[in-house]
């Protein structure tokens, strides 16, 4: 019985021990005054987030539609879809703070 009071009081110091490490750390990073960014704007400042790049035409072919929209850093990758196979099957890659056109990916079934 001695073995398993022993035990308990042990396992309790060690979680009260664990929460203090926790509350530590915690408090200690709130004190630093750093941003914590997520890591899909790790690369990038808030000057650049906060920006505005106007208006963008984006030329898209007759009969498409928007299928999805990703982010993927500071890229965006527009896919598009539609009852045209050959001129709608595309993913145009942006650049999410300027707004400039990088490039197009067009899909074509192979004969």
């Amino acid at each position: 019985m001695k073995a398993v009071k022993t035990a308990v009081i042990l396992m309790s110091v060690l979680i009260v021990a664990g929460f203090g490490f926790v509350i530590y750390t915690i408090a200690a990073r709130m004190m630093s005054g750093e941003p914590v960014l997520p890591p899909s704007s790790a690369g990038s400042s808030q000057e650049d987030i906060a920006t505005s790049f106007g208006e963008v035409d984006l030329p898209v072919p007759v009969g498409c539609d928007l299928e999805s929209v990703q982010l993927e850093g500071n890229r965006l990758l527009i896919t598009l879809d539609g009852l045209d196979d050959q001129r709608c099957k595309q993913v145009i890659v942006m650049d999410a703070l300027s707004g400039e056109t990088l490039g197009r990916v067009t899909l074509r079934p192979v004969e």
